[in-house]
């Protein structure tokens, strides 16, 4: 007799807003948020004072890998929607 598998128990999400963010793909306020600081730090990266601009610059990537990881989260989730997708449309 076969052993039934168990299912994995992963854990929960710990990031509730994020999780949020993903399931309601309502990134407006994040998107103006983002686009309105990293404008700021653009505006200090070019200022004189070495120390402030090199803060800023590192900001501004900050943002940048913070949008890229959402992407990427989203993308995944498309992915993993996806088998659900093809599963339920090959059933009669």
């Amino acid at each position: 007799m076969a052993k039934k598998e168990e299912p994995i128990h992963l854990p929960e999400a710990k990031y509730p807003e994020i999780t949020r963010l993903l399931e309601t793909e309502d990134f407006e306020k994040v998107n103006k948020d983002f686009a309105k600081t990293y404008g700021e730090l653009e505006k200090l990266s070019k200022s004189k004072g070495m120390k402030k601009a090199a803060d800023a610059v590192k900001g501004m990537k900050a943002i940048e890998k913070a949008i890229d990881l959402l992407k990427n989260l989203l993308k995944r989730k498309y992915e993993m929607q996806e088998p659900k997708k093809k599963g339920v449309a090959s059933k009669p």
